[in-house]
């Protein structure tokens, strides 16, 4: 143990000692002297690990704070105050919340509500229910979060509830009624309520979290009221540092730079975000830099610092391929935990299934032989038994069927994670769009603006598919008579001639598709009409395009045309070109066949799919 630590220390101390409250190895090397002189056979040790691990879970250094939670693991039995034991894994159950890793978040916070019920500890449901109420809000699980808020709120109508109990559950009262019902008044009464309660109780955490709700409101309320808004900003600053809080204390330094930024102060946000990035660089908080590095690029480019702007928009980017990683990693293991749980509970009722079989056949066996001696104690027996059989099956049928709920919560949390995959992929894919933007508004030539315009066009095509994915919430197919409905505006405002009226007629309304054909579709679909804009005809004043599209028994099927030139005319498209070579590719992805037709009249190509 004492060799683990070293070298936990080793790995965990760097940068000045203006860093140290940050890194958080100010708390290991404590931790460390401490264990020194402790019998590490006791509870004391348990102890030291799980006030370590509180501190750093508080400060925000999440990985340290996990690693001494488990260490901490290994002495529990020997604490005998089940109510020690209940405050560290309230603790680690917070910080798991923030981490992303709800089914073991949910898993303590109702293992410690259970202990608090079976005590008739009304301070602490109260304080626990209000603790579920932000998980669920953090899940955007709104009837969940009434549920818990409005069973803490009916406790203190009927008990008499300590004040720093019924601080938390206010705070979070204020929280609910920012975000869900966006009712200002009722969010300032209720975090004032919070705050004055956290006052009386000496609760800094939460005057601090009271304060930054009312920086906040009032910040939306009237943005150029600074002084209100920053009086309670640096307020929930200074409770923020006295409770050690760093990672909260740099979402208001954020809080602060947005203010800046809306008030076109650029110079001011650069400062306080500065600070900010530091520190989260330093504890490597992915999520946090995630949106810091976007506002920091926005506020620079304000200021015409657009190579630095640029620099930031890349670190977001990579910042959030990072978190999407991260994140997915966390929900496949607790999507894979719950499966092998499920897995390993029906092989236990399979065993158990198997035994009693094997025992009723040795029992008739033995009743075979006995036949004649024993017909009447066989028939009482017999009734016995089935009996204990119908009651047993229907105790294994209650099981099953609670197997069977699990496994929909499981596959419900993969449709979760299916989504949250497209909406960090069209996120990314959107940033990937403002970085060749900004390089397109940086070029001076034609030729490669267009050629940044184009490649744009097409990322921006490939984001809309898993926005589209994103924003459905029963299938996993794209709708195409809605994409091309907002894909067509959006190129023709990107490239078409002003002279130039642009008709379309789309008939679609059969054809959806999943991913993995509607990416490719989409792209050739992109192709089609940037030719047809780009080489519209300037003697015509109207450009027509007619799309058609719908299943089949097997495959699908699309026709294109346009009224532009076509290929004969004196300005053909060129067949060698790489948009046309791009739909010869994408179309044998689909396994499909191209058929193209050009006249004077116009161009009109088929692709069918089987």
């Amino acid at each position: 143990m004492k060799s683990f630590l070293i070298l936990f220390l080793m790995v965990s101390i760097s940068g000045s000692n203006e860093q140290e409250i940050q890194n958080g190895e100010d708390v290991l090397i404590q931790l460390s002297i401490e264990l020194q002189k402790l019998d590490k056979n006791s509870e004391y040790t348990f102890r030291a690990y799980a006030n370590a691990g509180k501190e750093l879970a508080n400060r925000g250094n999440y990985t340290l704070a996990d690693s001494l939670f488990t260490l901490g693991e290994r002495y529990e039995k020997y604490e005998l105050d089940s109510s020690l034991i209940m405050g560290y894994k309230s603790s680690r159950a917070f910080m798991r919340k923030v981490q992303g890793r709800y089914r073991e978040s949910l898993e303590e916070y109702l293992e410690v509500r259970s202990y608090y019920i079976n005590k008739k500890d009304v301070n602490q449901i109260t304080l626990i229910d209000s603790y579920l109420a932000e998980f669920y809000r953090a899940q955007g699980n709104k009837a969940q979060t009434e549920k818990y808020l409005y069973d803490a709120l009916n406790y203190t109508k009927v008990h008499d509830i300590d004040s720093r109990s019924r601080a938390y559950l206010y705070s979070r009262l204020a929280s609910y009624q920012s975000e869900y019902l966006a009712d200002i008044d009722s969010t300032i009464y209720y975090a004032n309520l919070a705050l004055d309660l956290a006052i009386e109780s000496g609760w800094s955490y939460v005057a601090a979290l009271s304060q930054n709700e009312l920086g906040f409101i009032y910040l939306n309320k009237n943005a150029r009221d600074t002084t209100t808004t920053f009086r309670y900003y640096r307020a929930a600053i200074d409770n923020f540092l006295n409770e050690n809080r760093i990672r909260d204390y740099i979402s208001v330094l954020d809080n602060m730079a947005r203010n800046y930024s809306i008030l076109n102060q650029p110079a001011q946000a650069v400062i306080l975000l500065e600070e900010a990035i530091g520190i989260a660089e330093i504890n490597n908080w992915q999520t946090f830099l995630d949106d810091s590095y976007l506002l920091m690029a926005s506020v620079q480019s304000a200021l015409g610092n657009h190579q630095t702007s640029k620099a930031y928009y890349e670190k977001a980017y990579y910042t959030m391929a990072s978190t999407m990683d991260d994140q997915h990693a966390i929900e496949v293991s607790e999507l894979t935990a719950t499966y092998e749980k499920n897995i390993a509970e029906q092989e236990l009722i399979e065993a158990e299934v198997r035994a009693e079989e094997n025992e009723k056949a040795l029992i008739i066996s033995v009743l075979i032989t006995l036949f004649s001696f024993l017909i009447a104690g066989l028939g009482l027996f017999l009734f016995l038994r089935f009996r204990l059989k119908n009651r047993k099956l229907n105790e294994q049928q209650q099981i099953i069927e609670e197997t069977n709920v699990e496994l929909k919560t499981a596959l419900d949390e993969k449709d979760v994670l299916f989504k949250e995959l497209n909406h960090r992929v069209k996120n990314n894919l959107t940033v990937l769009s403002g970085l060749v933007f900004l390089q397109e508004a940086n070029e001076t030539e034609d030729g490669p603006k267009q050629t940044m315009a184009t490649l744009r066009n097409r990322i921006q095509a490939m984001a809309m598919v898993h926005e589209k994915l994103y924003s459905i919430t029963t299938a996993k197919e794209i709708a195409f008579q809605d994409y091309l409905e907002e894909l067509i505006p959006a190129l023709i405002q990107s490239l078409s001639k002003q002279s130039i009226d642009v008709q379309t007629d789309i008939d679609c309304q059969g054809l959806t598709l999943p991913i993995d054909e509607a990416v490719p579709l989409a792209l050739i679909f992109n192709e089609w009409i940037t030719n047809s804009l780009k080489y519209a005809s300037q003697d015509s004043k109207t450009l027509s395009i007619q799309i058609t599209g719908n299943k089949r028994e097997s495959g699908f099927f699309v026709i294109y045309a346009d009224n532009g030139p076509g290929l004969d005319h004196k300005k053909p498209i060129n067949p060698q070109s790489m948009g046309l070579k791009l739909i010869d590719m994408l179309v044998k992805q689909l396994n499909g066949e191209i058929e193209q037709n050009s006249s004077d009249k116009g161009l009109k190509f088929e692709v069918t799919v089987s």
